[in-house]
């Protein structure tokens, strides 16, 4: 529907917008630098999930609706087509439920939506009074810095 196509194009424009590209070129180029080395996969891996994650939260943010996403999550997932294999080798780079131990990129992806907190708007009287406090000390010292001379 063109609803779904809104939450999955928001969700590839929150990729562009937190620099997920430029991102990945970096941890790629050390990941390959040190290919010998089983922790740099497994760091690589548990990026991946934690930038999809992230960006699942901005896209939100932006539309408002997170029952909605969650669900296109789901309906996402049961239209693709999955292998047996892939499950089993794939499970924790691919949005699949898994079958290995712990819980699939996908789920974690559905319960942050479904679990959504918008972050509450700081109040600009709260900057305004920081900014002033701010101000006011700059200005008590030169203040003092005068009496002195």
């Amino acid at each position: 529907s063109q609803k779904e196509i809104q939450m999955i194009l928001t969700h590839e424009v929150s990729h562009i917008f937190r620099k997920d590209v430029s991102r990945n070129w970096v941890g790629i180029l050390f990941r390959d630098l040190m290919f010998f080395n089983p922790a740099a996969h497994y760091a690589w891996r548990l990026y991946q999930r934690e930038a999809e994650k992230a960006t699942d939260l901005h896209a939100i943010e932006i539309l408002k609706k997170p029952t909605e996403y969650a669900a296109t999550l789901i309906k996402f997932w049961k239209v693709q087509r999955k292998h047996p294999l892939e499950l089993l080798l794939f499970d924790s780079i691919y949005p699949y439920p898994g079958l290995s131990k712990g819980t699939s990129l996908l789920e974690d992806r559905i319960r942050i939506s479904l679990n959504y907190e918008p972050k509450p708007k700081k109040s600009n009287v709260q900057n305004n009074i920081v900014l002033g406090t701010i101000v006011l000390f700059y200005l008590s010292s030169d203040i003092n810095l005068l009496a002195k001379e």
